[in-house]
């Protein structure tokens, strides 16, 4: 299979192959090749209040890699993975970011790998509106991304997500625990809900015991011509100690044909703690798939640590 699907990608980059082109191997399978490259410079606080800033190309720049196959009474098996890499920094490190393997059809689908959650992707995302990688406001707490396992599936205007995910601690390999989300959405014309429950795995990413044990989240989307308006209100428990994380925030995203526009704005309370973000951004598609956009974050927080201001290019192809 390897010799035909080479034939196949070079054969479409000699002819100038569109964005996301699917190449068909056979009757039964199916191959894409995705790229995303950028660059931006960005100004963000430190601690003391004082900017830092850098030219740098993190979080913009990916190859993606799909197929799938047909199998019997219309299953498919298919794979991804996406290969993340800074071209700006010197000899910088390249990593997976998502990798699925899986199988769908009629009962749904089912894959296992690193990757969002339904419940994070669908919700409690719900107010990202930012084009770059720093102008976002805080999003609540979810499981881990690695050693995960997935079901989704639509019933009509309803999707739901179950996600499992499984993690070791780092200074113990035998002491293992288990996180579970579950998500959904509902679409009502123009109008989507989504709410969803995140137990949270009990060690994070570094193995390391996690400060959050559970998030409960509801989001809004409603479609107004060009505008879409975006609501979230959702509360993280802590493993331990009594105060609650609550996020409540509302933002909207607004097409002027090459031109986007989005705002959003969030209330961030612990305890009698509160901090109030606002993200801002603009894009602009100079040409077909290659776009400039300026963001700008302010978090609320002391000497204004956090607060960012980025403007970049990127490219898809």
């Amino acid at each position: 299979m390897l010799k035909p699907t080479l034939l196949a990608v070079a054969a479409a980059v000699a002819v100038g192959a569109a964005q996301a082109e699917t190449f068909k191997i056979n009757d039964k399978t199916t191959f894409e090749v995705n790229v995303d490259v950028g660059a931006y410079y960005v100004s963000e606080k430190n601690a003391d209040g004082k900017s830092e800033s850098q030219i740098a190309g993190k979080g913009m720049n990916q190859v993606e890699i799909k197929a799938d196959h047909k199998m019997a009474d219309g299953v498919k098996v298919f794979g991804e993975i996406e290969i993340d890499y800074d071209p700006i920094k010197d000899n910088d490190s390249v990593k997976t970011d998502d990798v699925k393997v899986g199988l769908s059809g009629g009962f749904g689908k089912i894959m296992a790998g690193q990757f969002d959650s339904f419940a994070e992707d669908n919700i409690f995302e719900a107010l990202a509106v930012g084009h770059g990688e720093y102008a976002f406001v805080s999003e609540p707490a979810s499981g881990n991304d690695g050693r995960h396992l997935q079901y989704s599936n639509s019933f009509g205007d309803l999707k739901l997500g179950l996600d499992l995910t499984h993690k070791a601690g780092a200074d113990d390999a035998t002491a293992s625990k288990t996180g579970m989300a579950l998500g959904m959405t509902y679409k009502l014309s123009d109008l989507t809900l989504g709410f969803a429950y995140d137990k949270i795995t009990g060690f994070d990413t570094d193995g390391k015991a996690a400060k959050a044990k559970s998030t409960t989240g509801m989001s809004v989307k409603y479609k107004l011509g060009d505008a879409t308006l975006l609501g979230l209100a959702a509360q993280t428990t802590p493993v331990s100690g009594g105060d609650k994380t609550k996020y409540t925030g509302f933002g909207v995203t607004y097409d002027m044909g090459a031109v986007n526009l989005g705002l959003a704005y969030q209330q961030v309370k612990t305890g009698d703690t509160k901090t109030n973000e606002t993200s801002l951004g603009v894009s602009y598609e100079m040409y077909k798939n290659m776009s400039i956009y300026a963001d700008m974050l302010k978090t609320g927080a002391n000497k204004g640590e956090g607060d960012a201001l980025e403007v970049g290019i990127a490219y898809s192809f």
